[in-house]
């Protein structure tokens, strides 16, 4: 049986393996040893600034993670910027660790570059990182996760949420099973995975329909 809970420090191996098996380039991914850095500082990337990470859990066993930013002007997480430049000094000691961790820096930027269109939409909160094992996809737990999330952030008072994505994840998962709108569309400036002209996404809907799907 799914449920759903916050985060703990025994999941973060599993959800570190998890985000490198499925993001990693194929040069790292021929490299555990390499790649498991990459899955710690992308999680710890995301973690530095998280308001909340809730995972889905089957039997014990984290097989989903949401990760969320709400916009309220809380800290910086010192403890988890410090793993994450840890992880990251050591992917950089492979060249294919290196060029890994500076397509993940060039693929932000992108993401980063069209938040303006966010500005006066009320939309105070950013699903950070959604990711769900191989095994427990088109099974409903991705939507799971998302009404546990949209609860807590019914609770915070949070309106709205957006997130980013990607032509080469799962983006019709937001569209097709959670409704959201697209704000906008546009082509990727960097290669993602190897390849060019690559869609980028921003979606974003209202919490309390979230909940109601």
């Amino acid at each position: 049986m799914i449920t759903y809970r916050e985060m703990t420090e025994a999941d973060k191996p599993l959800l570190a393996d998890m985000i490198w098996r499925k993001w990693g380039g194929d040069d790292i991914k021929e490299k555990p040893e390499v790649a498991i850095h990459y899955g710690y500082m992308v999680l710890y990337y995301e973690l530095v600034h998280s308001t909340k990470a809730f995972v889905a859990d089957d039997d014990g066993k984290a097989v989903g993670l949401c990760i969320i930013d709400v916009k309220d002007g809380h800290p910086i997480h010192n403890d988890y910027l410090m793993k994450m430049i840890e992880h990251t000094t050591a992917l950089c000691s492979d060249p294919d660790g290196c060029k890994n961790q500076k397509d993940w820096n060039d693929l932000e930027k992108e993401y980063k570059g069209a938040e303006h269109l966010l500005e006066g939409k009320g939309i105070g909160a950013e699903v950070a990182l959604l990711i769900m094992d191989a095994d427990h996809r088109r099974q409903g737990v991705g939507s799971g996760i998302f009404r546990h999330m949209s609860k807590y952030l019914h609770e915070r008072g949070v309106k709205r949420f957006y997130l980013h994505t990607d032509q080469c994840s799962n983006h019709e998962f937001y569209p097709e099973k959670r409704h959201m709108t697209e704000l906008n569309r546009r082509q990727s400036k960097v290669a993602i995975g190897g390849l060019n002209d690559i869609e980028l996404y921003i979606y974003y809907d209202d919490v309390d329909n979230q909940m109601d799907l």
